[in-house]
């Protein structure tokens, strides 16, 4: 079995063959009647029955793991911002990511990571992410924008960023 939960949608997929059958494709989780707000984490319970028989079971290969693997590092020192003018007593940051995908193209993602508090995520309005969280309270996320084609994450080809 394959489970994916991206962006509050289910996809369950079972092993046929060499493939993978998908059987349940992008279920909204939150749009489901009666469904509480889903929680911050996910806890995985796994269960199995024989009826009025007993029998042990025996969990094989499972593994557990994000879709993309993600490195991420300072390109250089920080350094003084001189442009736009409201940014001219701040120092800038920049980071290089790279984003490999670990099977399956991934075309809508999201990465987060801390900041010190009180930096300030700069982006123009021509730049290829979203900004989610700006940095104020310590933390960065950026995801894709909706349909973006030139971001896609592919496991042969990863997708480096700056």
């Amino acid at each position: 079995m394959h489970l994916t939960i991206l962006e509050g949608k289910a996809t369950v997929g079972v092993r046929k063959g060499a493939g993978l059958a998908r059987i349940i494709d992008a279920f909204d989780l939150a749009g489901a009647a009666g469904q509480a707000a889903l929680p911050p984490t996910l806890k995985l319970g796994l269960s199995a029955s024989t009826g009025s028989a007993t029998n042990n079971f025996d969990v094989r290969n499972l593994r557990i793991g994000l879709p993309l693997e993600i490195t991420q590092k300072l390109r250089q020192e920080p350094y003084q911002l001189t442009w736009p003018a409201e940014y001219k007593d701040m120092v800038g940051y920049p980071y290089r990511f790279t984003l490999k995908a670990r099977k399956a193209d991934v075309h809508n993602w999201r990465i987060g990571f801390t900041v010190p508090v009180g930096a300030k995520l700069v982006h123009d309005a021509g730049a290829w992410y979203e900004g989610l969280h700006d940095g104020t309270d310590g933390s960065v996320e950026i995801r894709t924008k909706k349909d973006d084609k030139n971001h896609v994450v592919k496991p042969a080809a990863p997708c480096p960023s700056t």
